[in-house]
């Protein structure tokens, strides 16, 4: 179930125990008038009509509680398996050719990124988004799985593409991902194996094939010491999506 089905759910549920409660109420035992001899002074509020406002405000929390599922949903968390399907035979397709890491001057762990058109058609309107990651041991799949959503959701909030065109088999493209800053110990540990690094990197871009859909291309791989291994979870391929 998604959060948008979560969602849906709890805002009818709300509504259903709203109308209810409202048609209790209609029928409910109405209090004896309360007379106060201080005209100036208002009467304090009966002890049991004052579940009648709990009630209502309980309600309404959970009503834009389903709201809220379902604005995260379609905004943030919906995976690319609800709208994806495999490219077109002469679609583009971005593939990473090289892996670089480098430490810069500041000591910031980083790996530059040089790509390749590897499909049929042009490349336009790129954005990417990637992360890496150090641990002591192998990365469970769920949260790689987890950390994709995260960037398609970077990658959504921000600025369009630029309008430059990458042509099949154009292998000039590169970006940098960064990380974080090393001291000496993590610096050995790298270069050892003790510590690995994750590179996850997502691309999109569009094509003249299905231009009102986009292109993206997931990478995830891991260092440990200088050996380059692939992630087993899925995490490297190609796919259309909204």
């Amino acid at each position: 179930m998604t959060y948008a089905d979560m969602g849906f759910w709890v805002a009818t549920a709300a509504a259903v125990i709203a109308a209810f409660y409202n048609a209790l109420v209609y029928h409910w035992p109405k209090p004896p008038p309360v007379s106060t001899p201080n005209k100036s002074k208002k009467p304090a509020l009966p002890i049991h009509s004052r579940p009648r406002l709990f009630v209502p405000m309980l309600l309404l929390a959970l009503t834009w509680t389903g709201v809220l599922f379902d604005y995260v949903d379609r905004n943030y968390w919906s995976g690319p398996s609800q709208a994806e399907s495999p490219l077109k035979e002469n679609s583009a397709r971005l593939d990473v050719r090289l892996w670089q890491p480098i430490v810069t001057p500041e000591k910031q762990y980083a790996v530059n990124i040089f790509t390749i058109n590897n499909g049929k058609n042009t490349a336009s309107a790129f954005r990417r988004a990637g992360i890496i990651m150090l641990a002591t041991s192998r990365a469970p799949n769920s949260t790689i799985d987890g950390m994709f959503p995260i960037l398609r959701s970077q990658i959504t909030l921000s600025e369009p593409g630029p309008k430059s065109e990458i042509h099949p088999g154009q292998a000039d493209t590169w970006f940098t991902v960064f990380g974080p800053k090393l001291d000496d110990k993590q610096t050995a540990d790298l270069n050892s194996g003790t510590l690995l690094a994750y590179v996850l990197n997502i691309m999109q871009y569009k094509d003249p094939v299905t231009p009102n859909r986009f292109i993206y291309t997931e990478s995830c791989v891991y260092y440990m010491g200088a050996a380059l291994h692939l992630c087993e979870n899925g995490h490297n391929r190609s796919y259309l999506a909204d």
